[in-house]
């Protein structure tokens, strides 16, 4: 899996206020969805800037 930079630096923020933050893996089946993280047991879509 590949995490950019932005993306790791966008998740420290909740892991500092002890939330926990996992990165999710890319599911390739037609019309999956993806979102870039499971925060405290919910699934997130990270949207950051570069």
């Amino acid at each position: 899996m590949r995490v950019e930079p932005h993306e790791l630096a966008t998740a420290e923020n909740p892991k500092t206020l002890g939330y926990d933050v996992v990165f999710n893996g890319i599911n390739n089946e037609v019309h999956a969805k993806n979102p870039d993280l499971t925060v405290n047991g919910e699934l997130w879509e990270l949207k950051s800037p570069r």
